[in-house]
């Protein structure tokens, strides 16, 4: 399997995790070779607890100072700003990994996907449950018809309860200003995660789906098939 050398835009929880996993070689042929940390204690973090090979950016325009040393980025940074960091990787001939969700709005989601075709780079997001067995496990029941025609589904994830605690770990957290979005971004409650409505479209062989945004966390979303 050939190398990728990847960089990680973002060190909030979930960047570090992607990073320490690259670094320690549990990702497969990638290898991680750069890191973008605004803040000091980011800094400081990748430092303290990355390889010494690992160059540390303070943005991800001075990342781009050094496009010879990686192929590949990961974009993990608040949803709002996906959009404008991953079309600057495309603009330099970067393949871009993006966590979810894609964007805040489906404008600009669209403009990436354009913006990935015209590059003709590889451009994918992280649904990382479609990847667990019991789901692929699932996926292949429902192929193989063994459960019959699907008339309706009732999607209930407790594992991903919010609860105060995660709305208060970062700023930009579990608000319009910040998040750009109501609770299918926000990951209330019952409603879950964006990720659990993903899970339903890979499941069910990828509906278009038609949101209703409210602030509050009842969130009733219509799919068609």
């Amino acid at each position: 399997m050939q190398e990728v050398r990847a960089a990680v835009i973002g060190t909030g929880v979930m960047g570090r995790k992607y990073a320490q996993m690259i670094a320690e070689g549990r990702a497969g042929a990638l290898r991680l070779t750069a890191v973008v940390c605004r803040s000091a204690g980011a800094q400081q973090w990748a430092k303290d607890t990355l390889p010494d090979t690992v160059r540390v950016c303070p943005s991800a325009e001075a990342l781009y100072d050094h496009t010879e040393e990686f192929d590949a980025v990961l974009v993990v940074t608040p949803h709002k700003t996906h959009p404008a960091l991953v079309m600057q990787a495309f603009a330099h001939g970067k393949h871009v990994l993006c966590d979810k969700p894609s964007a805040n709005a489906l404008a600009p989601a669209l403009e990436m996907n354009r913006a990935a075709e015209k590059s003709g780079l590889v451009f994918a997001m992280m649904f990382h449950q479609r990847r667990y067995k019991k789901y692929m496990r699932l996926k292949k029941l429902l192929d193989d018809g063994a459960l019959g025609e699907i008339k309706r589904v009732q999607l209930e994830n407790s594992r991903y309860f919010r609860t105060w605690m995660y709305h208060r770990s970062g700023s930009w957290r579990s608000s319009w200003a910040g998040e750009g979005g109501g609770a299918l971004l926000r990951g209330h409650g019952r409603c879950g995660h964006i990720t659990s409505l993903s899970l339903v479209g890979a499941l069910l062989t990828g509906p278009s789906l038609e949101e209703r945004w409210y602030q509050k966390a009842s969130v009733p979303a219509f799919l068609r098939f």
